[in-house]
C-alpha cells in the first residue's frame, strides 16, 4: 500500500513544492515551447492559461506533482508521480529549456525516486523517453531505472506517434 502525497522535498540545490495558482504564469512561459512539448506524450502545444490551470487545479492533484524550484526561487520545471496502480506510479519530468543540461532533472528525480520508494511504500516506478531524447534516457538510467520495450507512443504536441523507451525501477532491484 502507498501513500502518495505531494509533500515538500528538498535537495542540494533544488526546493520541490506544491504547484499553486500562483504558479500558472511560469507554468506557461516554462512549457509553450515546442522544443519542451515534443519531448513529452501528454504536453500540449501551444500550452496556454487554461492548459496551466487545468494542470494545477486538476492533474496536480492526482498522485504527487511538485514545481522544482532552484534556491533562488526560479522555478524551472515540474516533476511527478502519476497515480500508482497496484504498487505502481509513473515518474515525469519536464524543464523548461534554458534549464537543460544542468542536472535538475537528475538531482529532482533521485530526491522523488527516493520518496517514492523508501518513504512511499511504492514497489516500483515507471517512466519513459522518446528516443530521440537522449537526454532523458540518460537521466532516468542515472536514477536506476533500466530499459524493458520500445514501442510507440503517440505525442500531443506533434499529433502523431514516435518511438518510446519505456523504463521500469524495482525497489530493492528484485
Amino acid at each position: 500500500m502507498s501513500d502518495l502525497t505531494t509533500v515538500p522535498l528538498a535537495t542540494a540545490r533544488l526546493a520541490l513544492r506544491s504547484v499553486e495558482l500562483d504558479d500558472v504564469p511560469t507554468l506557461v512561459e516554462l512549457a509553450n515551447d515546442l522544443e519542451v512539448a515534443r519531448r513529452l506524450s501528454r504536453l500540449p502545444h501551444p500550452y496556454g492559461e487554461a492548459d496551466a490551470v487545468r494542470f494545477v487545479t486538476e492533474i496536480s492533484r492526482q498522485g504527487a506533482h511538485w514545481k522544482v524550484v532552484e534556491r533562488d526561487a526560479s522555478m524551472v520545471g515540474i516533476v511527478g508521480l502519476n497515480p500508482p496502480n497496484s504498487g505502481t506510479a509513473e515518474l515525469g519530468y519536464w524543464y523548461g529549456r534554458r534549464f537543460w543540461g544542468r542536472g535538475f532533472a537528475t538531482e529532482a528525480g533521485r530526491r522523488v525516486v527516493a520518496y517514492a520508494l523508501e518513504e512511499s511504500g511504492l514497489e516500483a516506478l515507471v517512466s519513459g523517453y522518446f528516443a530521440d531524447n537522449e537526454a532523458s534516457g540518460h537521466v532516468l538510467r542515472k536514477v536506476g531505472f533500466v530499459e524493458q520495450r520500445r514501442s510507440p507512443r503517440r505525442c500531443e504536441a506533434l499529433d502523431r506517434d514516435l518511438p518510446h523507451v519505456e523504463m521500469l525501477l524495482i525497489r530493492d532491484g528484485r
